[in-house]
């Protein structure tokens, strides 16, 4: 699995603590979408350098598979409140052309 790959090992005494990747560790948070979650979030966007596209894919692919679009708003909200994500432009629509001025 990718995220084990990933994940920190914190040494502390004789123990050698496995840590996820901050990316990793916000995909479980948003996937289980309880409301403590949505701080925590915010906190490790806040403090973390974290790989944004990686998160918005996982998140997609575990809300498809849930049947729960519910948790991708939620993210969204989110990345948009942190200012990580932009307006979003749906695929299908067109640009509207500029109009001339008439003299």
């Amino acid at each position: 699995m990718a995220s084990l790959e990933r994940r920190t090992l914190l040494n502390y005494k004789d123990l050698k603590i496995p840590l996820p990747d901050p990316s990793d560790l916000i995909v479980m948070k948003a996937v289980a979408n309880r409301g403590v979650d949505q701080g925590d979030i915010e906190r490790l966007l806040t403090y973390n350098k974290v790989n944004v596209v990686h998160i918005q894919k996982w998140v997609k692919e575990y809300s498809r598979l849930m049947q729960n679009r519910e948790i991708v708003d939620a993210l969204d909200n989110t990345l948009r409140k942190m200012g990580l994500l932009k307006k979003q432009i749906k695929p299908n629509s067109t640009s509207k052309k500029k109009r001339g001025r008439h003299a």
